[in-house]
C-alpha cells in the first residue's frame, strides 16, 4: 500500500502590509491531502483493501534567507520554523481504502499563524548556480502503521513482523509560499515634500560671487514616495534671491536644471548586524551550519566542508542608474526669458511655497527605467526594487540635481557658469495591483424571469488589523481625505428650512439666570 501527502494551500502567497511589525500576524490556511492506495499483489492478484493507522501528521512552515556571491561568499540564516501537529499519537486516525484504481483521499485542514515581521520573498546574489535569496515553504511529515485486513486470515509474516518495522514515515514535497509585502499608501495620495537646499561651495575661486549665491533660496519638491509601476514622477524647482540688487539680478540667470543621477543603491552584507537583534530568530543551535536548512543553496556544502571560506563582516555596494539610456536628464532654459525674482521679497514661509510671483518655478517629470541598461555577470539584469531592509540586502534610492547658474561680467564678457549640486532621498514602494472584475462570457439566451442586475462579486481580502487600528487599539485616521470646509451654523436658516419659528440662542447671562444689564 502507498501513502502519499500533498500540501494544498488556499493561496500560493501571503500578502503583508506596512512595515515589518512583530505585533501583527497573518493567516495561511489550506489542507493536506492524505492519499492511500492499495498496491498490486504478487502474480497480478487483486490486492486486499489497504488499512493504515495515521499516528502523527506534522506541518512545518520554514523561512530561510541566503546570500552567495563570489565576493562575499556564502551566508545563510533560518528566519522561522513554525510547526503544527494536525494528527497526534493521542488521537490517531484509521485510514482504509477499498478502491484499487483510485484509492481514497482525506483532506485535513490547517490554519497557521505567520508573524508580521517576515521579510518578503526575493531573489538576489549570484544566480549562475542557483538563485539565492529569501524563500518560504511548507513541509509535511506523517507517521503511519500498516494494518491487516479484518476479513483476511492472519498470516505468519504479520505475526513475525514487529510493529516498528511496519511503521512508515512519509514526507511530502515542499510547497513554496511567496510572502509579499505591500505598502498601505496609494500613489494617488502621495504628497510633495519640499527640500530647502543650499549648495556646499568649494574653498577655491568660483565663477559666481559668493555673496550672490548666499542670497539664493532654492526649494526642490519631489514626491514623498513613488510606486514601482510609475513610469515617471513630478519634480519642481523654485528659486528666488531676496535682497539681491537690480544690477546683480540683471547679471544672474538660471541656465539649466539637470538630473544627473537617479540611483538605486543595493548594499549586501555578510553579517546580520542590528537586523538580527530586532526580530526573534531561532537560536544559534538551529542555525546553519549547526543545523542545515531544508533547501540549502548548492554552494553551502563547499563552505561547510571548509573548501571555501567566507568573508565575515564584509559589505558590498552595487549602485546603478535608473535613468533612461541618455544617462542624464537636462532641461535647457531660455536664458533671455529667465529672470530670478529678487529685491524686496517677503520672508520665506514655513511650507516654502510662497507666492507664485515671488518664485521662479521649473516643473517637469523625471522618467524611471524599470531595468538598467548595465548588468553585472553574477547578478544578471539590474531591476528596479522597492526600498527594503532585509537580513542580507538593503535597498535605497537617491537622486542628484544640478542647477546651473550663469553670471555675466560687468564688461559684458562671456558668462561664467556655476553648477550647484544637491542629493535628495527618494522612496520607492510596492503597492498591491488593482483587482480586476472577471469578465463573464455573454450567453445568447433569453432570460426566463426579470431580475435586478447585480455587480459581479469579487474575492476582496479583508484589511489587516494594523491597517485600521493602532497597536493600542485606537482607530487610525485617514489624513489623505480632505475634510469639508467649515461653515458657521445659522439657527434661523436651519429652522426656516424645517418650517419652524427661529429660536433665540440663549446667552451666557441667560444660562446663569442673571438679568442682563443695559448700558446707560
Amino acid at each position: 500500500m502507498a501513502l502519499n501527502l500533498e500540501i494544498i494551500p488556499l493561496s500560493a502567497s501571503v500578502d503583508m502590509y506596512g512595515p515589518a511589525d512583530q505585533a501583527s500576524s497573518y493567516s495561511l490556511s489550506g489542507h493536506v491531502a492524505v492519499s492511500l492506495r492499495p498496491t498490486m499483489g504478487l502474480f497480478g492478484t487483486r490486492p486486499a483493501p489497504a488499512r493504515m493507522l495515521l499516528k502523527s501528521l506534522a506541518l512545518t512552515f520554514e523561512g530561510q534567507s541566503e546570500l552567495y556571491t563570489s565576493t562575499t561568499g556564502y551566508s545563510a540564516v533560518r528566519l522561522c520554523t513554525i510547526s503544527k501537529n494536525l494528527v497526534t499519537p493521542a488521537c490517531p486516525i484509521e485510514l482504509c481504502a477499498d478502491d484499487f484504481e483510485d484509492g481514497a483521499t482525506w483532506n485535513i485542514t490547517f490554519d497557521m499563524r505567520l508573524p508580521g515581521w517576515l521579510p518578503p520573498s526575493d531573489i538576489f546574489g549570484d544566480i549562475s548556480t542557483a538563485p539565492p535569496g529569501t524563500s518560504y515553504a511548507l513541509h509535511c511529515a506523517a507517521t503511519a502503521i500498516a494494518l491487516e485486513d479484518r476479513n483476511a486470515a492472519p498470516s505468519w509474516m504479520s505475526l513475525c513482523t514487529p510493529s516498528f518495522l511496519r511503521t512508515r514515515v512519509v514526507g511530502s514535497a515542499p510547497c513554496p509560499v511567496i510572502v509579499n509585502r505591500y505598502s498601505m499608501a496609494a500613489s494617488s495620495s502621495a504628497l510633495m515634500t519640499n527640500y530647502i537646499v543650499k549648495a556646499n561651495l568649494p574653498d577655491g575661486p568660483i565663477g559666481v560671487p559668493r555673496d550672490v549665491l548666499d542670497k539664493l533660496e532654492i526649494v526642490i519638491s519631489a514626491p514623498e514616495y513613488i510606486t514601482l509601476d510609475q513610469e515617471d514622477f513630478p519634480f519642481f524647482v523654485r528659486m528666488r534671491a531676496p535682497g539681491l540688487s537690480d544690477a546683480d539680478a540683471a547679471r544672474l540667470r538660471l541656465d539649466s536644471v539637470m538630473v544627473t543621477k537617479l540611483e538605486q543603491i543595493e548594499k549586501y552584507r555578510t553579517d546580520l548586524g542590528t537586523w538580527g537583534d530586532r526580530y526573534p530568530l531561532p537560536p544559534s543551535s538551529r542555525q546553519p551550519p549547526n543545523f542545515d536548512l531544508r533547501q540549502p543553496h548548492p554552494m553551502h556544502s563547499m563552505y561547510d566542508a571548509g573548501l571555501c571560506s567566507g568573508r565575515p563582516n564584509f559589505t558590498l555596494c552595487d549602485t546603478f542608474s535608473l535613468l533612461p539610456e541618455a544617462k542624464m536628464v537636462r532641461y535647457k532654459l531660455d536664458r533671455s526669458a529667465v529672470d530670478i525674482p529678487h529685491g524686496d521679497i517677503p520672508p520665506r514661509t514655513g511650507d516654502a511655497s510662497g507666492d507664485a510671483v515671488a518664485w521662479y518655478a521649473v516643473q517637469t517629470a523625471i522618467p524611471v527605467a524599470r531595468v538598467s541598461a548595465e548588468s553585472i555577470p553574477w547578478a544578471g539584469a539590474r531591476t528596479l526594487r522597492p526600498d527594503t531592509a532585509g537580513p542580507w540586502l538593503s535597498v535605497r534610492h537617491q537622486m542628484t540635481i544640478n542647477i546651473c547658474v550663469g553670471w555675466t561680467e560687468e564688461d559684458g564678457a562671456d558668462a561664467c557658469t556655476e553648477r550647484l549640486a544637491f542629493t535628495l532621498p527618494l522612496e520607492i514602494i510596492r503597492t498591491r495591483p488593482a483587482i480586476v472584475a472577471p469578465v463573464e462570457p455573454v450567453r445568447d439566451i433569453a432570460p426566463q424571469t426579470t431580475s435586478i442586475s447585480m455587480p459581479p462579486m469579487l474575492a476582496y481580502d479583508l484589511p489587516v488589523y494594523n491597517q485600521l487600528y493602532h497597536s493600542n487599539g485606537d482607530r487610525k485616521v485617514d489624513h489623505s481625505e480632505q475634510l469639508p470646509l467649515y461653515t458657521a451654523f445659522d439657527p434661523q436658516q436651519s429652522h426656516a428650512e424645517d418650517g419652524a419659528a427661529p429660536v433665540r440662542k440663549p446667552s451666557m447671562v441667560d444660562g446663569l439666570s442673571v438679568a442682563p444689564s443695559s448700558a446707560a
